[in-house]
């Protein structure tokens, strides 16, 4: 293995100890409020998504656009969560 590449791998394990997803799609409501996810799913005429603190679902009517992005997850550390 050259340098680069063990340095790339040591950054992905960095990053996802950390929390970080790579993969973030954007749903977008009529109301104008956005949720970022890195997973999402369809399920009786709703669209189902993680969150921080489990699965939200939003009926598929008030759903305007689903779309990848770039943004950044954090996902929650529930340790800290639980230590309140």
């Amino acid at each position: 293995m050259t340098k680069a590449t063990i340095y790339g791998l040591i950054f992905g394990m960095c990053g996802n100890a950390l929390g970080i997803a790579d993969a973030a799609y954007v749903i977008k409501l009529k109301n104008g409020n956005e949720y970022v996810t890195t997973r999402y799913w369809h399920e009786r005429g709703q669209v189902l998504f993680d969150t921080y603190d489990g699965v939200f679902g939003i009926e598929k009517a008030f759903v305007t656009k689903i779309e990848k992005t770039n943004q950044v997850v954090r996902l929650a550390n529930i340790a800290k969560h639980r230590a309140r």
